[in-house]
C-alpha cells in the first residue's frame, strides 16, 4: 500500500479504516481522490484469493451485484487486484448490521415490519433481473443512520442460467434462515421461494429476537427445518399481532405452494398491516394441518389416517354448526374494536401530556380487547420511545450536570495557568530584549537565571493548563455536548497558540501553533476565536519549495522536522524526489545509498518579513562520497552557510552569518580505549613528532586514569592538554577542529543555542542537574541529546579543546561546556579558554578530517 496520511491504497482508493473482518477476507472504509465519497472495500483474503473456486464466488459477487440498481441494494462500482489479492469496491453505509442492532436494542413492532417491507422490495428486484441471493439473513442487512434497510453480500448469490458453483446435494447458506429445500440440498429448488423463506425467517427473529429453530449444533438446526414448525411469535413476544404472525408463518410454510408466489405478495401483505388493514394471510385449517400430519408421518396405518381424517371432518361439521356463534364472536369484536379505538385515543391524549406510565395501562387494554390493534400496537411502541426518552433525558441533566461541575473546577486552573502565561510572555520579552542588546553568549548570570525563570514558569503554567485539560476532558466524558468544556477548552489551547507563535518569531517551529489551532477549531463552537484563528492560518500559509537531486539517484531520502522549543524531532519520513513545500521550520534531511557516506542535510526554512516575499526555492544538489573504513565513528558536515558566536568577548558576541567547507568529526569525543592506543605508540617508540611547538619533552599519561570514575574503556578521555589532544588527532590522520568547525556540527543551521534547540534541558546532556547523568558518562549516553547532524555531547560530559587561541595568548579555546559547568557554556555558541598546558579533569576533544 502507497501511505498518504491515511492507513494506505488499495487501486485508486484511499483507505481510512478497517470496517471489519470475517473468513473471506476484510472490509475498508476508503475514498477516492478528488472526491468526499465513501466507499466500502472488500478484499479477498490473501489465502483464498490463490483458491479458484473461492476467487469465482467473489466475481459471481461483483457480476450479480452489477446487474441490480435498487435504493435498498448496495451498488458495487469496481473490481481489481491489490498485489495477488482481489477485491471490489461498493458503496458505504454508515450504521450498523440488523443482527447486532437486533443484539444491542431489538427492533419495535412497527419498525420490523417497515425493514421487511424494504429487504423484500430489494429481493424482488433482483429476483425480477434473475438473481437469487441465497443467504438471506440480518447480518447481511445494513439498516444505514438514515432509517433504510440495504441487502448486502451477494457471496454466493446465483443468476438464472448460470452454472451452479455448488454440487447436487451440498448445502449453501447459513442454517438458521434455510428453506427446508436449501436444507435438504436440492440445488434445483433453490429460487425466489428459498429467498423468501429467509426472509420470513429473518422477520421472524426482528420480531422476536430469536431464530425460528435453534439447537446444539448445524446438522440438528437442519433436522427441524425439514421437520418441524415454528413456535408461533406470539408466544415468545406477546406484543406480535396475529397479523403479522400469520404473514411470517406463510413464508416459512414448508410446501413451497403454500408461501407467497414471492417477495413482492410478502411485502404487499406486510403493508396492509402498517396501512391498517386486514392481511391476506390466514391460518391453515384444521384439515390442512391434518393433511401435513398425515403426510409428515407416513408410518401411521392406513385405519389411524382415515380416522385422523373423520375427526377432522367431524371438526369441519362442528364449526359449520357455530355459524350463529361465530356471527355473535365477530359481532362482539366489531365492539371491542370500537372500545380498543377509545382506548387508543385516550392513550394518545394521556401521551401528549407527558404521562407514558398512564397511557401504557390504556393501550395495554386496547390490546386486549383487540389483539391486532396496529393502533394500540404503535402506542405500545411510542410509550416505550417515551420512556427511554425521559430516562436518557435524567440521565442526560446528570451527566450535563456533573460536566458542568468539572468545567468549573477547570476554571479555577485556567485562571491561575493565565497569570504564569502572563509572566512567561513577559519573561521571554525581558530575554528577547537581553539578546538583541548583548549576543547570544554573553557572559553573566542574568540570561541564566532568566532561561531557569522562564523553565519554572513553564512548569508551573503546564501543571495549571494541564489539569484544567484534565477536568475539561472529564467533563466532555461525561458530557460531550457540555459548552462550558467546549469553551475551556478552545480558550486553554487559544492561550498555548499565542505563546507558540510567540515563540516560533525565533525558532521558525510552527507545529506545536498547528496542534494548537486544531484543537481551537475542534472545541470553539461559538467562533469565539474564529478571527483570531483565521488569521494565524493566514500566517502559517506561506511554504518553501525544497528541490533536491542527488547521485546515485536511487539514494534512500528522509525528512525529520525538529521542535525547536521542545527539543525533540519525531522519528523520519521517507520522501520522493519530488519538490517539497514546506512551511517554515527546521528540518534535516537524510541521504543514505549503499557504499556510500551517509548525509545528514539540516535546512532551515525563515518565514520572510511582513511585506516581503522572501526566498521561495531552496535546491539542493550533491553526490554521496564513497565510503571507507578509516570514517568508522564519523559524521560528514556538508559545507555551506549557518549561523555562529562572533570573537568579541569570552562566550562568542553577537550572532553572526557565516559558510565554512565540508568536513568530517567525531560522532563522539575520543575515549579512554582510543587514546590508550595512541599513549602506548608513544610511550614505546618514543616518537614525539606528532606533538606541535611548544610541547613537553615527553608524553605523560592522563592524571584521571587511576581514578574510577575517569577510567572506563568507554568514558571520554580527559586531563590531556591541548598540545596532547593535537599530537593524537595527528597520529590518528585527523585534526582538532575550528571553533566554527566544531559550531556548526553542533548546532547544524537553524540558530540554535543548544544541540538539540532554544532551551535548556538537563535531561539531554550528562550535567550535575539530570538525575540520571550527574557525572562525567560513557561517551553517548544521552541520545535525546544528539545535534542535527547527529553527533553525541556536543553540550555537557566533557567541555572539547578545539584548534583556536583566544587572539594570540597562550590560552587556547574549548567549547560545549562540561557536566559541572553553568548551563550558559553549555550552549553551543558559547566558548572558554584554559591554558593549553592545562590538565583538568573536565577538559576532553574530538577530531575531524578532511574531505579529499
Amino acid at each position: 500500500m502507497e501511505a498518504k496520511g491515511q492507513l494506505g491504497r488499495i487501486g485508486d482508493y484511499y483507505v481510512v479504516r478497517k470496517l471489519g473482518e470475517g473468513a473471506m477476507g476484510e472490509v475498508y472504509e476508503a475514498y477516492a481522490e478528488g472526491s468526499e465519497k465513501r466507499y466500502a472495500i472488500k478484499v479477498l483474503s490473501e489465502e483464498l484469493s490463490s483458491q479458484k473456486e473461492k476467487v469465482e464466488r467473489f466475481k459471481r459477487e461483483v457480476s450479480a451485484v452489477e446487474k441490480l440498481d435498487h435504493e435498498n441494494i448496495v451498488k458495487a462500482y469496481a473490481m481489481g487486484l491489490h498485489g495477488t489479492r482481489h477485491f471490489f469496491v461498493m458503496d458505504y453505509i454508515d450504521g450498523e448490521s440488523m443482527d447486532r442492532m437486533i443484539l444491542r436494542q431489538g427492533i419495535s413492532v412497527v419498525n420490523s415490519a417497515k425493514f421487511a417491507v424494504q429487504a423484500a422490495r430489494a429481493l424482488e428486484h433482483a429476483h425480477e433481473r434473475g438473481v437469487i441471493h441465497r443467504d438471506v439473513k440480518p447480518s447481511n442487512l445494513m439498516v444505514g443512520k438514515d432509517g433504510k434497510v440495504y441487502l448486502t453480500d451477494f457471496g454466493i448469490a446465483r443468476e438464472a442460467g448460470s452454472a451452479a458453483l455448488t454440487a447436487a446435494g451440498q448445502v449453501m447458506g447459513t442454517p438458521n434462515y434455510m428453506s427446508p429445500e436449501q436444507a435438504m440440498g436440492r440445488a434445483s429448488e433453490i429460487d425466489r421461494l428459498s429467498d423468501l423463506y429467509s426472509l420470513g425467517a429473518s422477520f421472524y427473529e426482528m420480531l422476536t429476537r430469536s431464530v425460528p429453530f435453534t439447537a446444539d449444533n448445524p446438522n440438528a438446526i437442519l433436522r427441524k427445518v425439514v421437520d418441524e414448525e415454528p413456535i408461533p411469535p406470539s408466544r415468545i413476544n406477546g406484543r406480535v399481532p396475529r397479523a403479522l404472525e400469520l404473514v411470517v408463518l406463510k413464508s416459512l410454510r414448508k410446501k413451497r405452494s403454500k408461501r407467497y408466489r414471492g417477495c413482492g405478495e410478502f411485502a404487499d401483505d406486510v403493508q396492509r398491516w402498517l396501512d391498517g388493514q386486514p392481511v391476506k394471510a390466514r391460518a391453515e385449517t384444521p384439515l390442512e394441518k391434518a393433511a401435513r400430519f398425515v403426510t409428515r408421518h407416513k408410518g401411521f396405518s392406513a385405519g389411524a389416517a382415515v380416522v385422523a381424517v373423520l375427526v377432522v371432518c367431524l371438526a369441519a361439521f362442528l364449526r359449520m354448526s357455530a355459524s350463529a356463534a361465530e356471527e355473535e364472536r365477530l359481532k362482539k369484536a366489531a365492539q371491542a374494536e370500537v372500545q380498543a379505538a377509545g382506548l387508543v385515543e385516550e392513550g394518545s391524549k394521556l401521551l401528549d401530556r407527558g404521562k407514558p406510565g398512564d397511557a401504557r395501562i390504556k393501550f395495554l387494554k386496547a390490546s386486549e380487547l383487540a389483539p391486532g390493534n396496529v393502533d394500540a400496537v404503535i402506542g405500545l411502541d411510542k410509550v416505550e420511545d417515551a420512556l427511554k426518552s425521559a430516562k436518557d433525558e435524567e440521565l442526560r441533566k446528570e451527566s450535563s450536570n456533573k460536566a458542568i461541575r468539572f468545567a468549573a473546577a477547570a476554571d479555577a486552573f485556567i485562571k491561575r495557568g493565565d497569570a504564569e502565561f502572563s509572566k512567561r510572555i513577559e519573561t521571554l520579552r525581558d530575554l528577547r530584549a537581553l539578546v538583541a542588546g548583548k549576543g547570544d553568549n554573553f557572559e553573566g548570570t542574568l540570561r541564566n537565571s532568566l532561561e531557569l525563570r522562564l523553565a519554572e514558569i513553564g512548569n508551573k503554567a503546564n501543571v495549571e493548563y494541564n489539569a484544567a485539560l484534565r477536568e475539561l476532558g472529564n467533563a466532555l466524558l461525561a458530557d460531550p455536548d457540555c459548552a462550558e468544556a467546549h469553551r475551556g477548552m478552545a480558550r486553554v489551547h487559544m492561550v498555548l497558540c499565542r505563546l507558540h507563535m510567540y515563540e516560533a518569531d525565533d525558532t521558525q517551529d510552527y507545529l506545536p501553533v498547528q496542534r494548537d489551532l486544531i484543537n481551537v477549531e475542534l472545541h470553539d463552537r461559538e467562533k469565539f476565536f474564529a478571527k483570531e484563528v483565521a488569521e494565524v492560518r493566514r500566517r502559517l500559509s506561506w511554504t518553501c519549495t525544497v528541490s533536491f537531486a542527488v547521485t546515485p539517484a536511487d539514494a534512500k531520502v528522509t525528512i525529520e522536522t525538529w521542535d525547536l522549543s521542545a527539543g525533540t524531532c519525531p522519528p523520519p519520513r521517507a520522501i520522493s524526489q519530488d519538490d517539497l513545500n514546506l512551511p517554515p521550520g527546521s528540518y534535516v534531511m537524510t541521504f543514505e545509498a549503499p557504499d556510500r557516506v551517509t548525509m545528514r542535510y539540516p535546512v532551515f526554512i525563515k518565514r520572510p518579513a511582513w511585506g516581503t516575499e522572501g526566498a521561495a526555492t531552496i535546491n539542493v544538489d550533491f553526490e554521496l562520497l564513497v565510503s571507507s573504513p578509516d570514517l568508522e565513528g564519523m559524521i560528514y558536515v556538508h559545507e555551506g552557510s549557518f549561523f555562529f558566536g562572533g570573537k568579541e568577548g569570552i562566550r562568542g558576541g553577537k550572532k553572526q552569518y557565516g559558510t565554512i567547507i565540508s568536513f568530517f568529526i567525531d560522532r563522539t569525543e575520543v575515549t579512554n580505549a582510543r587514546y590508550r592506543e595512541f599513549f602506548e605508540h608513544v610511550k614505546k617508540t618514543g616518537d614525539m613528532s606528532y606533538f606541535p611547538a611548544g610541547s613537553p619533552p615527553e608524553i605523560k599519561p592522563p592524571p584521571f586514569w587511576h581514578d574510577d570514575g575517569f577510567s572506563g574503556q568507554d568514558m571520554p578521555v580527559v586531563g590531556v592538554t591541548w598540545f596532547e589532544a593535537s599530537a593524537y588527532a595527528k597520529w590518528a590522520k585527523k585534526r582538532l577542529p575550528s571553533q566554527w568547525e566544531w559550531e556548526k556540527a553542533a548546532r547544524g543551521v537553524d540558530g540554535r543555542i543548544y544541540p538539540w534547540g532554544m532551551h535548556f534541558d538537563e535531561t539531554k546532556c550528562v550535567h550535575e542537574r539530570n538525575p540520571a547523568a550527574g557525572k562525567l558518562s560513557p561517551v553517548g549516553s544521552v541520545e535525546a541529546g544528539r545535534s542535527p547532524y547527529g553527533l553525541l555531547d556536543m553540550a555537557g560530559n566533557a567541555t572539547e579543546w578545539v584548534a583556536d587561541r583566544f587572539y594570540q595568548t597562550e590560552y587556547y579555546l574549548n567549547l560545549g561546556g562540561s557536566f559541572r559547568d553553568p548551563m550558559d557554556l553549555l550552549r553551543a555558541p558559547s566558548r572558554d579558554m584554559t591554558n593549553g598546558s592545562s590538565r583538568l579533569q573536565f577538559m576532553g576533544f574530538r577530531c575531524v578530517r578532511d574531505v579529499k
